[in-house]
């Protein structure tokens, strides 16, 4: 039975004190810790605030607070595919290849030039009530809006063909090319555009809530 935990690939996230000691410590995929690492983490790793470490190269999925740290120094693997950041970051030193990106406490800070060409798949912050008008690269078609979303749901890009946002509203000013809707919280919306093929409706409060690791 024991040889069983070298074979499995623990997917929950866990900190790293509980397992730093572990025979099978390789076999995490998901990391939280503030230390600085020792050894190789698994694909998925979670920073704290206070972080000045050495990323494994094997990670693809970030979620860090103090992004700016890991850009400052250079030290941001290029393996990273997926990324959740509190707020505003410098694109200088980012990998070409993010195609994930999500703001988790952006609120009217504008976004423009900061949205890495690569990324496919956008999420904004719950609170985020700014500007997007030609803020969102060609390369995203799928955009997460936040609470105040009717303030710049016009402003959706024409590349855009899946929105994920929050509580029914009026949708006028979607653009055609969004095919696909998924509402999180509240009751469905009265009036679907009819250019929407597929809606999603997703009524419990964290439905959604890992769409960057999912």
């Amino acid at each position: 039975m024991d040889q069983l935990k070298y074979l499995y690939k623990y997917v929950d996230r866990i900190d790293i004190e509980k397992i730093c000691a572990l025979p099978f410590y390789d076999n995490f995929t998901k990391i939280r810790t503030n230390e600085k690492f020792e050894k190789m983490l698994g694909s998925k790793l979670f920073c704290g605030n206070n972080v000045s470490i050495e990323l494994p190269k094997s990670v693809t999925n970030l979620k860090c607070d103090r992004i700016d740290i890991l850009l400052e120094n250079n030290i941001m693997p290029k393996s990273i595919t997926h990324l959740k950041v509190k707020n505003m970051f410098n694109i200088e030193n980012m990998p070409l290849q993010i195609t994930y990106l999500s703001f988790g406490s952006l609120s009217t800070c504008a976004i423009e030039g900061i949205i890495p060409q690569s990324v496919t798949h956008l999420g904004l912050s719950y609170h985020y009530s700014g500007s997007i008008k030609n803020c969102i690269p060609p390369s995203v078609t799928c955009l997460k809006l936040g609470r105040w979303h009717r303030q710049y749901i016009s402003e959706i890009p024409s590349s855009v063909t899946h929105v994920i946002y929050y509580f029914h509203s009026d949708l006028t000013g979607l653009p055609a090319s969004v095919t696909t809707l998924t509402q999180k919280r509240g009751d469905i919306a009265p009036i679907i555009p009819p250019t929407v093929q597929t809606f999603y409706h997703c009524p419990k409060k964290h439905a959604g809530k890992n769409f960057i690791f999912s």
